[in-house]
């Protein structure tokens, strides 16, 4: 978009797309401290879920003309939402499932991690398409939407009059934040899933063990308090035979 439609240098565009990954790359390391010190992590799953689709929801707001009060700290937000929640899959499958399933488990997440993305670009560029072609033949319908397509996003500007371009950076515009929809539509499906993950503690070693120390320690009780109860149902017995014998 940057290079597209504000012309930005390549250089400039991967130094303006840096709000998303920095806000990313912190949320990892927090997102994972605070499952340590809370214990839970649906939470985690159901902050990002609708931090991205808000930040998600939000860049498809953005125009031709918009400036950094809005790109920055649309893309942050969708960067929080992504980093806080996206190692919290596997954290839910390590503490829940039994050791056998733990792999075959985590695989499975990493294979739907990557289908996902696979499946949806061809859906993002499906609705792009379109859209862009719906969009130029009816405001510049001299042009070949397939010419635009085959140009690149940095040769837009010569491919029409200069009175056409702003139409042109427009539409396709329109066309681009119009797949920032689909994103935020799969993410606010995927609260379902969150939602049906249930409210579940990790155990800390310290529990663990702290519970063990505690089972054994009742276990002990028990036994103690059997072996109790059987000596004196013996002595009752002994005694019962004692007042026999001495009747005889």
């Amino acid at each position: 978009m940057f290079q597209a439609i504000q012309n930005a240098s390549p250089e400039s565009s991967g130094l303006r797309y840096l709000s998303l990954v920095i806000a990313l790359v912190i949320t990892v390391f927090l997102g994972g401290f605070g499952v340590t010190k809370l214990g839970y992590y649906q939470p985690f799953m159901l902050a990002g879920t609708i931090l991205l689709s808000a930040g998600s929801g939000l860049l498809s707001t953005l125009g031709v003309s918009s400036g950094a009060n809005r790109w920055f700290p649309y893309q942050m937000l969708a960067g929080l939402g992504i980093g806080i929640s996206t190692q919290q899959p596997a954290i839910a499958v390590q503490s829940t499932l039994a050791e056998g399933d733990v792999s075959i488990c985590v695989a499975v997440i990493l294979f739907f991690r990557c289908f996902g993305p696979t499946a949806f670009i061809t859906v993002a560029q499906a609705v792009f398409t379109s859209t862009l072609a719906s969009g130029l033949r009816a405001q510049i319908p001299g042009i070949d939407p397939q010419t635009i397509r085959d140009a690149g996003a940095t040769q837009l500007r010569g491919l029409v009059p200069v009175g056409d371009v702003g139409t042109l950076l427009a539409i396709y515009n329109h066309a681009l934040t119009r797949t920032y929809l689909v994103a935020a539509a799969m993410v606010a499906v995927s609260i379902v899933g969150v939602v049906g993950i249930g409210l579940n503690r990790i155990q800390h070693q310290e529990e663990g063990a702290r519970k063990v120390d505690e089972d054994s320690k009742g276990s002990s009780v028990e036994e103690k308090k059997r072996a109790e109860g059987m000596g004196k149902a013996g002595q009752v017995v002994e005694g019962e035979d004692g007042v026999a014998e001495a009747v005889h």
